[in-house]
């Protein structure tokens, strides 16, 4: 923030402490004036500061994807609008000391974001239901069995979140960056208060409808209209291989990359697995590329698992408003 805005925020905080400290208040009164500076004071100076925050997290894409492009000769560009309102990271720093539900924050930025582990815990559970679906209607496998294959196709493409890939020797094909704003719809704020209202307490045990006692939570979200950007690129390790068969059906760009670890590994039980899966892929009939299935797992992830809490409730859904392959920049 400016220092002008900042001098302002100190002038609230000073006369919310004039208001709880020299004058007689309530438990209440103190925890209503809180919230009040906290959440509709923070919101009504992020707002002003909205222009400058997306610009600066816009130049901060911009100079990331710069790098990238060095490091990797194929960087997809994927932004996403949410639809709904957005809850990520409820014990991010932004707002958790009031009711305990935060907001994930980059304290370098000053910006709101989506950590790219939220991303990939998302793209993962869309890309083990998608192959899911693709092994018991092609290959007509037992929902086990089909589960148990999409979770190895799946650690072959975003590794496992374990920490222990199957096979060892491998490394994930796709790795993720955090997603920043970098636009927002007109007389959309950056962020916006939402208010949950719990009925009943567990802890009193006050269960009967003539006796409980509502207790509003404010909680801060980021609203409908934002446009979040994100790469998605090959690893290094391996980022040549991936430009020449991205193209390809993924059926065989995924059986390439197995017989490559097959070739590569001394441990004989995760050859005769690959050998297995290779199979698998070899007898599923598709002219999709892998980038048109990693194009599908995105698109499901965003808009039918969704990123972030009380997904059950609405909260997390966005669609996708650009994916672009290549890193030149327009």
């Amino acid at each position: 923030m400016t220092s002008i805005k900042s001098n302002l925020l100190e002038l609230h905080i000073r006369h919310f402490l004039y208001e709880t400290v020299q004058r007689e208040r309530t438990e209440e009164e103190r925890r209503n004036l809180k919230r009040d500076l906290l959440f509709r004071q923070w919101s009504k100076f992020l707002s002003c500061e909205k222009d400058n925050i997306i610009d600066r997290c816009r130049k901060y894409m911009d100079e990331l994807l710069n790098h990238l492009k060095k490091m990797s000769s194929v960087v997809f560009q994927i932004e996403i609008e949410s639809i709904s309102r957005i809850v990520i990271d409820t014990s991010g720093p932004m707002g958790w000391l009031i009711d305990e539900i935060g907001l994930a924050w980059d304290p370098v930025l000053d910006a709101p974001y989506i950590s790219s582990s939220s991303l990939r815990g998302s793209l993962r559970h869309a890309s083990i239901v998608l192959f899911a679906e693709i092994l018991i209607s092609s290959q007509r496998l037992t929902l086990d069995k089909a589960l148990k294959t999409a979770h190895f196709f799946t650690d072959i493409l975003f590794g496992s979140p374990s920490g222990t890939l199957q096979p060892p020797s491998h490394i994930s094909v796709f790795c993720l960056t955090d997603a920043y704003p970098v636009s927002a719809g007109s007389g959309v704020s950056l962020v916006d208060p939402d208010v949950l209202t719990p009925h009943y307490s567990p802890v009193e045990k006050t269960f009967e409808e003539h006796r409980v006692t509502p207790t509003p939570i404010v909680f801060l979200t980021l609203p409908p209209g934002i446009t979040m950007k994100f790469f998605v690129y090959p690893n290094y390790r391996i980022s040549k291989k991936v430009s020449e068969i991205i193209k390809h059906p993924y059926s065989s760009s995924l059986s390439a990359m197995l017989e490559e670890i097959i070739l590569s590994s001394g441990d004989t039980l995760a050859r005769e697995m690959c050998e297995e899966y290779v199979k698998i892929l070899k007898n599923i009939k598709s002219e999709e590329s892998l980038e048109q299935l990693l194009k599908s797992i995105i698109n499901n992830a965003v808009s039918i698992i969704g990123l972030g809490g009380k997904t059950s409730s609405g909260y997390g859904y966005f669609k996708v408003k650009r994916f672009k392959m290549g890193g030149e920049r327009e």
